[in-house]
């Protein structure tokens, strides 16, 4: 990967500013490279928070700093761009009324991708200038918030994305040209931000994403002054305010409220989404959702549910962080208890030199399985 572009990833989607690895000062400092960072980073809208900027820059500024000494050119020199911002950056700092900020902050990260041009879903039509994306996420910088983890991307989901573009036959043989399935489309629980069903609305599936709260009536998307302004912390809000800064991409997506518990009661009282996600038949996909004991049963009911009889023909993707050995054997054995096949996708692991995404690591290291689940 071109060392610079491989940089505008690690900086848009927040990878440690300790684990960044700069290109070599005298490359950095080039004019054409400068002038390569003031458009590509600092040019783009959409930025991260204010601290990752000022540490990345001040870490960037340092090797420039290295590099013009490296090469002693006197006409060679570090544009001002850098500095006013980071004296910007600084200065804001320094204004705040509460202190500088200790805790992260909400914040910005955008995945920038690109999808294999080999791509061979049959359900799939990209051109070569679709080729780059990118998906623009507002996240929380703490594993947990207002009492949920789904308001940050997690590993578990960034390793099925990976595999979702470079081996779709795998996670998705039911797409091939023969299947009876062709076209169906997909559900995602606990879709937490969105990163996943954004993803695959930009390769033109057709995506229910769902997770816990309060559907709104405004619009399609259930859109208010909260949402829009992205200040509400809860998941479905997250869910709808990251749907809506990826519109022009992912118009193929509907988000809808669901809860799991909903499963176990009878059809005829459970909320409409229910009897519409029956009838559709959706390939399911969930990441990171096996982590709290108590949850184990009513996911495994809702995924039951959706997947419905054997010759429906349904699945379930569910990738998983294992952290406790313990939950995700009692998933595996409740999934046995309710008549669902559970088979181990068994793929590499993502490369974390140079990653299709670029991850938090909160889990670098950590195993990561992916499942494919059916009715026995």
């Amino acid at each position: 990967m071109d060392p610079l572009d491989k940089l505008r990833r690690q900086y848009f989607s927040l990878y440690p500013i300790y684990l960044i690895n700069l290109p070599e000062p005298e490359i950095l400092v080039n004019v054409n490279n400068q002038n390569y960072l003031i458009d590509k980073l600092l040019g783009n809208k959409i930025q991260p928070e204010d601290e990752y900027r000022k540490k990345f820059w001040r870490k960037v500024l340092d090797f420039m700093e290295i590099g013009l000494k490296k090469l002693k050119n006197d006409d060679l020199e570090i544009n001002e761009t850098f500095y006013d911002v980071l004296i910007e950056l600084m200065v804001s700092d320094s204004n705040n009324q509460a202190g500088p900020s200790i805790a992260p902050k909400t914040s910005f990260r955008t995945f920038i991708y690109d999808i294999p041009p080999n791509y061979l879903l049959s359900s799939i039509s990209i051109s070569n200038e679709q080729l780059n994306r990118e998906i623009i996420l507002l996240e929380e910088q703490i594993a947990i918030q207002g009492g949920t983890t789904g308001l940050r991307t997690w590993t578990a989901a960034i390793h099925l994305a990976h595999h979702i573009l470079h081996n779709p036959g795998f996670i998705f043989p039911q797409y091939n040209s023969n299947s009876k399935t062709k076209g169906k489309g997909i559900i995602e629980l606990g879709a937490g931000t969105g990163f996943l069903s954004i993803l695959l609305a930009q390769l033109n599936f057709d995506v229910v994403s769902t997770d816990l709260g309060k559907d709104q009536e405004e619009d399609q998307f259930g859109f208010d002054k909260t949402y829009q302004e992205g200040e509400s912390q809860t998941p479905l809000a997250r869910l709808k305010y990251n749907v809506s800064l990826n519109l022009s991409t992912s118009r193929s997506i509907s988000v809808k409220s669901l809860d799991w518990t909903d499963a176990s009661i009878p059809l005829e009282v459970r909320p409409n989404i229910w009897k519409q996600l029956n009838e559709e038949k959706r390939t399911i996909i969930a990441a990171d959702v096996i982590y709290d004991p108590d949850l184990v049963q009513p996911l495994i009911n809702a995924i039951s549910v959706l997947i419905g009889r054997k010759d429906d023909d349904v699945q379930a993707i569910i990738s998983a962080t294992i952290r406790n050995c313990q939950t995700f054997n009692l998933f595996l054995d409740t999934c046995e208890q309710c008549r669902l096949r559970v088979d181990i996708i068994d793929l590499p692991r993502m490369d974390e030199e140079n990653p299709t995404f670029w991850d938090s690591a909160l889990d670098r290291g950590t195993e990561v399985k992916i499942m494919r689940i059916t009715r026995r």
